[in-house]
């Protein structure tokens, strides 16, 4: 918990009334402790696999159309470097990107662009099924109550996908 605490404090400590310049997470400690609400908000959901994920280093991005939106490309990915969503180290699997154009002027310059992870191009999205990760509300408030449609959504998608 000590290692999840200190990166909610440094993310905060580097943030302000209008942004999270380092990044957010989720204050976990404020969730409730019962049906692992806390440790779910902590640790995150587990993908759930299908089958064994594809391994490959051989994915290539696809080009922008101009110079302008590859100089945004790289300021998006550094921006996420620079918010601690991006890892250090060696990769099983790389998932290209592209990008598409949001904003151009009247002289067709591109003012801003959306980066695009195409997991389907890698073949990763056909491997994998996530349940869904829902925030507690008053809604929800007894846990047996929540536990129950937990359990029975899940089985009801095991039953479709199988």
């Amino acid at each position: 918990d000590k290692e999840a605490i200190d990166d909610c404090i440094r993310r905060a400590a580097g943030s302000d009334y209008w942004d999270w310049h380092r990044g957010s997470r989720l204050f976990f400690w404020r969730f409730p402790t019962e049906c692992g609400w806390q440790a779910d908000a902590r640790d995150g959901v587990e993908f759930w696999h299908l089958c064994e994920p594809p391994k490959g280093l051989h994915f290539q991005n696809i080009p922008p159309s101009c110079r302008e939106a590859e100089l945004q490309l790289r300021a998006k990915v550094f921006q996420l470097k620079f918010r601690w969503y991006l890892e250090e180290g060696t990769p099983d699997l790389v998932t290209p990107r592209f990008s598409v154009e949001k904003v151009a002027d009247e002289q067709g310059k591109v003012l801003d662009i959306r980066c695009v992870w195409d997991a389907k191009r890698n073949g990763l999205n056909d491997t994998l099924w996530a349940p869904s990760f829902s925030l507690p509300t008053t809604r929800y408030a007894e846990c047996r109550r929540f536990s129950s449609q937990v359990v029975a959504y899940s089985s009801r998608r095991l039953l479709e996908a199988g």
